[in-house]
């Protein structure tokens, strides 16, 4: 058993770096600025959800490394998603040309019109034992 969920992790890894490399690729973002968008993107929809950035909630989720493994799996489904449904639409277009759409793809108003994100957001929290 111990074996098939270490096949899978890899598995899963190997399939994140390989939709990163693509998503990377496509739209001309470097590996660090691919990562700086997650990032941002994660603390603006934090505080969306919180409120403020200094709320007792926000503080203590900026830093939770369950959050960040919750946000970053989301933003993983999205890219996906980007993929599957928006490549062959833009793959005409020069990498300078495709970043704006997918940028576009992860900002937050997008995101709350199409996905049910908050609702997950709040499964999130009830499962957290303490914050």
């Amino acid at each position: 058993m111990s074996k098939q969920l270490d096949n899978l992790k890899k598995h899963r890894k190997q399939t994140k770096q390989e939709v990163d490399r693509l998503i990377q690729y496509w739209t001309g973002l470097t590996p660090f600025d691919h990562s700086n968008l997650i990032y941002e993107s994660g603390l603006e929809f934090l505080e969306f959800m919180e409120g403020d950035t200094e709320g007792e909630y926000f503080k203590k989720l900026e830093s939770k490394r369950s959050f960040w493994n919750w946000w970053t799996s989301k933003w993983f489904s999205r890219d996906v998603a980007f993929l599957r449904q928006k490549l062959d639409e833009y793959r005409h277009l020069k990498a300078d040309y495709i970043q704006p759409y997918y940028r576009e793809w992860h900002d937050l108003e997008y995101i709350k019109k199409k996905s049910p994100i908050e609702q997950s957001y709040y499964h999130f929290i009830a499962l957290q034992e303490k914050i």
